[in-house]
């Protein structure tokens, strides 16, 4: 991924000349593998398909997992700061 955006692996580069899917360097939201080169449904624009786990998934599937991740992950980083707030609040113990 460049600048938070996909990039295309040169092996889909070349396929995209022979007019196979492209992939897009991404995660995948099923088995949770980075950087697999997920592949979309050129007749449906909507199925993404993952060779690691061969699994097939919307992107709006994936960007909700994903986004129940970051909620989860948000929670966590709030309770650090806010129990890190209240330790350094606390006196020391004599």
């Amino acid at each position: 991924m460049t600048n938070g955006t996909p990039t295309m692996t040169k092996r889909a580069i070349k396929a995209i000349g022979q007019n196979r899917a492209p992939g897009f360097v991404l995660t995948c939201p099923c088995c949770g593998e980075a950087d697999v080169a997920v592949t979309l449904d050129l007749s449906d624009l909507a199925t993404c398909h993952c060779p690691s786990c061969d699994e097939d998934f919307s992107v709006s599937t994936a960007v909700k997992k994903f986004a129940d991740r970051l909620a989860q992950w948000q929670a966590i980083a709030r309770w650090i700061e806010s129990a890190a707030e209240v330790l350094d609040q606390a006196s020391p113990i004599e």
